[in-house]
């Protein structure tokens, strides 16, 4: 074998063993779901997913202006849980995040 071919050889190993992994997870399901959206306010919808994400949202009119507010909750890689919480109305966008720990969260609090 030639240098040259022993050279490119080394190269596509490196490049193949360096790209980053799969972690093989499958897709999120949909386990879960509810929609009572059908013109006449007001509405809710929401949906669970297999991975434990979740997403609620309720809305309105009011007095001709449109009121929306929900929760979202999804978990990191880390196992930790994470909920936002959200209005829109005519004072705009807002998230107010909730303090909810994760099992890591926790054991990280005492020392393991």
């Amino acid at each position: 074998m030639s240098a040259a071919t022993l050279f490119l050889v080394a190269i596509t190993l490196h490049t193949v063993l360096s790209a980053p992994q799969q972690d093989g997870s499958k897709q999120a399901t949909v386990v879960e779901q509810f929609n009572n959206f059908n013109g006449i306010d007001p509405w809710r919808w929401s949906y669970t997913l297999s991975d434990g994400s979740s997403r609620v949202e309720e809305g309105e009119v009011v007095n001709g202006e449109l009121t929306l507010s929900g929760t979202y909750t999804w978990k990191d890689p880390e196992g930790s849980v994470h909920e936002m919480t959200y209005i829109a109305d005519k004072q705009g966008y807002r998230m107010t995040p909730q303090n909810r720990l994760g099992t890591n969260a926790g054991l990280s609090l005492i020392g393991r």
